[in-house]
C-alpha cells in the first residue's frame, strides 16, 4: 500500500526564488537553494515535493538560518523526470544525490531524509559514506532484502498503477486526519503523480537494499527521528537504535503521526541542533 509519507498542506504555499535543474544520467531533476554554509540536502518522502514537505512544513526557512540548503524533487516525483521503468530507480535515486553535490561542486554533506528519502540516505550512509558530514533519517529506516519486502513492493507498485487510493487507508496510516483532510491530501497527491512512474519506483525499490552489517559499521553520524503514533515504524526504529547502530542519536516525538512530524517544530529543532553537533571539522576526523 501507499505509505502516503507527505505531509499536509494548512493553507500556507511555500515560493522559492528560483527553479534549478541538472541532468543526473539522462534523467532531469528539479532542485531549490537557499541559505548559505555548510550544505544539507533534504529528501522528501513517497508522494512528497519540494514545496509538500520542505516548504510549506517550514524546514527550509528554519535550516536556511545556518545552512545552505538544497531540497531535490527525486526522480518520479515533483518537477523531475518521472521515468516508467524499474531500472531507473532504486539505487539511481542514490546515485541522483551524489550527481547533485557534484553538479555543485560540493563535496560533503548532511542529508536529511524522510519516509522514502530516509530510505534513499540510509542507501548513501552504507554505499557513499565519504560524500556525507551526517544524516538524518525521519519516519523510516532503512531496507533489507526478504521475499516479504519484496511482495510487499509488488503490491504497492499495483495499486499505484490502479491510480486508485483508499480514504481509509490514508486514515489508517495518518491517525487524527478529518474527511476533510484526507479528502485534500488525497486531491494533491493525485495532481502531482504520476501512476506508472509510483510503480516503476516501488518495483525498482530492491536496488536500495543494504544489510545491518553493513549499516552497523557505519561511522557516518546518525540522528533517527520518529512520531510516537507511528505505530507501523516504531518497532524498526528501535531496532535500529537497540540491535543494529546504538551509536545512532534517536528521538521519538510524541503526538506525531508519520504525516505530521515532520510540520512539528520538534522536528526541525532537533534536526538543527544534531546538525550543530556534527560541523564539518569535527565529521572530518
Amino acid at each position: 500500500m501507499i505509505a502516503f509519507a507527505s505531509t499536509l498542506a494548512c493553507g500556507s504555499s511555500a515560493v522559492f526564488a528560483k527553479d534549478e535543474f541538472f541532468n543526473s544520467n539522462g534523467v532531469r531533476l528539479r532542485y531549490v537553494q537557499q541559505g548559505t554554509g555548510e550544505a544539507v540536502v533534504l529528501l522528501h518522502g513517497q508522494g512528497g515535493w519540494i514545496e509538500e514537505m520542505w516548504g510549506e512544513s517550514g524546514v527550509i526557512d528554519a535550516l536556511a538560518k545556518r545552512y545552505h540548503v538544497i531540497a531535490l524533487d527525486q526522480r518520479g516525483y515533483g518537477q523531475s523526470d518521472k521515468p516508467h521503468d524499474p531500472s531507473a530507480y532504486g539505487a539511481a535515486m542514490g546515485d541522483d544525490v551524489i550527481r547533485l553535490l557534484d553538479h555543485l561542486r560540493i563535496q560533503r554533506a548532511h542529508i536529511i531524509g524522510y519516509s522514502m528519502g530516509a530510505r534513499v540516505t540510509s542507501w548513501l550512509v552504507v554505499n557513499k559514506p565519504n560524500r556525507l558530514l551526517s544524516a538524518t533519517l525521519g519516519g523510516s529506516t532503512y531496507y533489507v532484502d526478504t521475499p516479504e519486502e519484496r511482495r510487499t513492493f509488488e503490491v504497492q507498485a499495483k495499486e499505484a498503477e490502479s491510480d486508485v487510493i483508499d480514504p481509509e487507508r490514508v486514515k489508517r496510516n495518518n491517525p487524527g486526519m478529518t474527511d476533510v483532510q484526507v479528502a485534500e491530501f488525497i486531491r494533491k497527491f493525485k495532481a502531482m503523480m504520476d501512476p506508472l512512474a509510483v510503480a516503476a519506483n516501488y518495483r525498482g525499490t530492491p536496488g536500495l537494499f543494504i544489510t545491518e552489517t553493513a549499516l552497523s559499521a557505519s561511522k557516518v553520524p546518525l540522528f533517527h527521528i520518529i512520531g510516537s503514533l507511528d505505530t507501523t515504524r516504531l518497532a524498526a526504529s528501535r531496532h535500529l537504535k537497540d540491535e543494529v547502530l546504538p551509536s545512532t542519536e534517536f528521538l521519538v516525538v510524541e503526538g506525531a503521526t508519520h504525516a505530521s512530524l515532520p510540520r512539528r517544530k520538534e522536528f526541525v529543532d532537533a534536526v538543527d541542533k544534531f546538525l550543530a553537533r556534527h560541523p564539518a571539522d569535527v565529521s572530518a576526523k
